[in-house]
């Protein structure tokens, strides 16, 4: 069987996650200490920021399973690619927030189609496959984020430089290395139609806690990217 090997979706999660943490750790810093903008605008940004990542992932999570894999791949990296280039040249006010969504919109492709290749991998379980990508994920945020606080120092054109190069080379690993035939092309198979299920009531209220927990959970968390960034 010819699929990707879990070492090249590896090092697609890690490089991806280095370049994308190597942004939005200093977003905040860098629109209110140098573009002098509040931090309200600065929320909105962040907030627009994470609603274009979120509808990456879910445009690029439905062309998956309809699509060839892999040019759908090459496209989020050559989007990124683009609009990481472009913020080398410009990153003032508004081209720098607009450069922002238009690249969480690219990030958030990349990380589900690396995410949805994992699943065609068939040799290894699914816990070991995934164990190791949200491996990969939290090693690249670590990194980029360890790294952009050397760099920034010098000029957020150098940070675009680098998270460029990143991308350039994470693309021509995929193009190498994702082309495998057992993965590309949607397996399209004919069963019968699902019956609707009905939700119990107690499974519905602890699924919707769960998400109200998170959501409490994440906007606690984002502070330290956010207000506690420019204290």
């Amino acid at each position: 069987m010819n699929y990707i090997k879990l070492k090249w979706l590896f090092l697609g999660s890690f490089i991806n996650n280095i370049a994308v943490s190597t942004i939005w750790p200093l977003t905040t810093v860098y629109m209110h200490n140098t573009l002098k903008k509040s931090l309200t605008e600065v929320g909105i940004i962040l907030f627009l920021f994470s609603v274009s990542n979120v509808f990456g992932n879910y445009v690029s999570g439905k062309l998956f399973d309809k699509h060839n894999r892999y040019p759908l791949t090459i496209f989020g990296i050559v989007f990124s690619v683009l609009v990481s280039l472009m913020l080398i040249f410009f990153h003032g006010w508004p081209t720098y927030p607009i450069g922002l969504v238009l690249l969480g919109f690219g990030t958030g492709w990349n990380l589900t189609m690396v995410n949805s290749l994992g699943t065609t991998i068939s040799n290894q379980s699914s816990r070991h496959i995934f164990n190791m990508l949200y491996l990969a994920q939290n090693i690249g945020v670590v990194l980029g984020t360890m790294f952009v606080g050397f760099i920034y120092p010098y000029g957020i054109g150098y940070v675009f430089i680098i998270t460029t190069t990143i991308l350039i080379i994470y693309g021509i690993s995929a193009a190498i290395t994702y082309k495998q035939p057992d993965s590309i092309y949607p397996v399209i198979k004919e069963g019968p139609k699902r019956q609707e299920v009905k939700l119990p009531k107690p499974n519905f209220m602890l699924i919707m806690t769960l998400f109200v927990s998170l959501s409490v959970i994440w906007i606690v968390y984002e502070q330290w990217v956010s207000n506690l960034s420019v204290i």
